[in-house]
């Protein structure tokens, strides 16, 4: 299953360097699906979620202390400012996208 695969950061992400990633893509899509909905829903959310999940490890990001919670604020920070392509969508749209031959090369790397 792709989700247990080692997770890279898409290029439009610019995580600092000093943040770490979550270590897989089914790790990751959680707390992408958490920054969505906390985004929509609210701070309150927020702390709803943090209360009910505190038993489940699959939220421990949500604590201050643990070491994905700044990857989530950075990853809930690109939603507010309208700058985050979903990773999961991305996923989605390269198994939708056809290949024809002779398809137009419009990156500008001049080769």
């Amino acid at each position: 299953r792709s989700e247990e695969h080692t997770f890279i950061a898409p290029l439009g992400a610019n995580v600092p360097s000093d943040v770490e990633l979550p270590p897989t893509a089914k790790m990751h899509a959680i707390i992408e699906r958490t920054a969505k909905f906390v985004c929509m829903q609210g701070a309150q959310f927020e702390i709803m979620l943090k209360t009910k999940q505190a038993r489940n490890s699959q939220f421990d990001f949500l604590r201050f202390d643990h070491y994905l919670y700044p990857y989530y604020k950075h990853i809930q920070k690109l939603m507010k400012e309208g700058r985050y392509t979903s990773y999961l969508e991305k996923k989605v749209e390269e198994k939708k996208k056809p290949v024809f031959k002779g398809e137009v090369d419009d990156d500008d790397d001049d080769d």
